[in-house]
């Protein structure tokens, strides 16, 4: 252990100071206290009057080397090594006058209770200034080491035996009061130097974090403005190829638009796969629970994995179950057809199951099995990464975007679940998650069948500011029978419906001069005097325009739209019942 005192960079030593004089008040009343009692001895037993001389010099050194800590000196902005050498200097001074006590009556010449008072009363302050003065040693070692070798060296040459043990003991209170110090001194500045490299830990986190947010929020820009762009073409596209299906075609033509159809249904994926990262930032997928049967989401994705599963000549089963879950039933059917096509797009023989069994009485776990190529172990984290694809380093549009497990981690995650996975490489693998299990039983009813319900005749107004896709759904809604009005703007549309009835609103949510769908919705429903419902059709992806439009009455669709759920919400919206 090293006894020469050495100065610690400057914040260190800032912070030492600090320490030293936090309690300079409590040290200061404790040993003008020690030496009122021993000029109270030293009088009763010399009846010396020159002992209340050495009080008041004690008295005014410590009460001004106070004053200075508390008034004068700033801790916070002066050189702490100046101030270092300032406290050094001051303890000195008060150490002159103190040590006039044991040289002047630690002598034969006064009795034994003096001579061993004042030694005690040295040792004691000493003792006494381990914690005080010991966060730093160089004001340690000016503060107690003066008056302990003066007080030993006394002791030593009285030459008695009790005075000589009595020297031999200060001695030893030296010694272990500067390895305590020491010891004191050491673990303080490394305390003090660890708090400042967590300090700049905790800098630099927050600066990287910062970094992390501006390149997702750029990200999240991009990915809308690009999801945007190719949203507008891609509506028209997808709209003048269905009424190219709807038209007289020989064999050749329709194999043609039916990979159109095929072309642009995988372009929609890729960008509902952006929309659904959008929704999920933009927090407007809320869970809605309540009990279903799990078959009835068995079933309808049976039917839809089915054929898919029979062109890849793939084994898909499902285990048939009764039991009953608390949940939404829609993000729970979301998050299950995500898993099963992430297994179809990665086995390649073999087969897929779909299962669901109950944990306990309050629990379900539904589990998607595969023999697929499997997942290694240290990869588990990263498949639930946007954009990570384990076997896809040459970006196969036909193997997805990296995008379905984080996805469906997102969706799992707003109906207080997670998605779990266990893998053998070669073997396959088995997705999971857990949700509530209904303690209730459901009442089934038969509903009885509607009568198809058609759109022929009823008026639909459209605005939307680009020519292109105007046109293209003008020509769609009109090839379902219905009169159409149509414009770019609230503006060109509200002189051509006077005495019209308007059934439904399709309009798009940016439009020209700064005004939204929404804007536009509110002032012909004024124009009309009633609500008339709306569907609101938009190219942007951003979680802006998502948490903005979704606060609104209009269904909400986003661009290329598909055809048969835009059909499906205008006959809802039509006929409600």
């Amino acid at each position: 252990m090293k006894f020469i005192p050495t100065f610690h960079r400057d914040e260190i030593l800032r912070e030492q100071l600090k320490l030293v004089t936090r309690g300079h008040l409590a040290s200061t009343a404790s040993i003008l206290f020690i030496c009122a009692c021993l000029t109270w001895i030293v009088y009763t037993e010399t009846n010396q009057s020159s002992i209340f001389i050495w009080y008041a010099l004690t008295f005014i050194t410590y009460a001004a080397r106070a004053y200075y800590q508390s008034h004068i000196v700033d801790y916070g902005s002066q050189n702490p090594q100046r101030l270092v050498v300032g406290e050094i200097i001051m303890v000195m001074a008060s150490n002159i006058i103190f040590c006039y006590l044991p040289i002047a009556y630690m002598t034969t010449a006064y009795s034994p209770s003096v001579v061993l008072s004042i030694a005690i009363a040295i040792g004691g302050i000493t003792a006494g200034s381990v914690s005080m003065q010991g966060p730093c040693i160089p004001i340690f070692y000016g503060y107690a080491i003066p008056k302990m070798i003066i007080a030993i060296i006394l002791l030593f040459l009285l030459d008695q035996k009790t005075y000589f043990l009595m020297g031999l003991a200060m001695t030893l209170l030296l010694f272990l009061s500067v390895m305590f110090a020491r010891r004191i001194e050491l673990n303080i500045v490394d305390s003090i130097r660890l708090r400042f490299e967590n300090k700049d830990l905790i800098k630099q986190l927050r600066t990287a974090l910062a970094e992390t947010d501006q390149a997702h929020n750029a990200k999240s820009v991009f990915l809308a403005s690009a999801s945007h762009d190719l949203r507008q073409p891609m509506h028209a596209l997808n709209m003048m190829v269905e009424i190219l299906g709807n038209t007289k075609l020989d064999a050749q033509q329709t194999q043609l638009q039916q990979k159109m159809t095929a072309a642009i249904d995988s372009t929609r994926g890729m960008l509902d796969s952006f929309l659904d990262i959008s929704k999920l930032e933009a927090g407007v997928i809320t869970a809605k629970p309540k009990p279903f049967y799990i078959q009835t989401v068995f079933d309808k994705l049976e039917s839809e994995i089915f054929p898919t599963s029979t062109n890849k000549q793939l084994d898909f089963k499902v285990r048939r179950s009764y039991a009953i879950a608390n949940s939404d039933i829609l993000i729970v059917e979301l998050i299950i057809r995500n898993l099963l096509s992430n297994a179809i797009r990665y086995t390649t023989e073999g087969g897929i199951l779909l299962s669901c069994r109950k944990r306990n009485p309050n629990t379900l776990l539904i589990q998607v099995w595969d023999t697929g190529i499997g997942i290694p172990a240290t990869k588990y984290d990263e498949i639930f990464v946007s954009f990570q694809q384990l076997d896809n380093l040459e970006r196969d549009s036909h193997k997805g975007f990296g995008l379905g497990l984080a996805i469906t981690q997102g969706l799992a995650e707003t109906i207080d679940t997670t998605i779990s996975v266990n893998s053998v490489e070669g073997r396959g693998s088995v997705f999971s998650f857990e949700i509530p299990a209904s303690m209730n039983q459901l009442v089934q009813t038969n509903q009885e069948n509607k009568q198809p319900f058609s759109m022929a005749g009823k008026s639909i107004l459209i605005i939307e500011d680009n020519s292109k896709v105007r046109t293209s759904i003008d020509e769609l809604i009109a090839s379902w029978g219905c009169q159409c009005i149509s414009g770019e703007s609230t503006e060109e549309v509200i002189d051509q419906i006077n005495n019209v009835a308007i059934d439904i609103m399709l309009v798009d949510y940016r439009l020209r001069d700064g005004l939204t769908g929404w804007d536009a919705i509110k002032e012909i429903r004024k124009s009309l005097g009633r609500e008339t419902p709306a569907i609101i059709i938009t190219g942007d992806t951003s979680a802006e325009r998502i948490q903005e439009a979704s606060k609104t009455d209009a269904i909400l669709m986003h661009k290329p739209i598909v055809i048969d759920e835009l059909k499906r919400n205008m006959m809802l919206l039509l006929n409600p019942t």
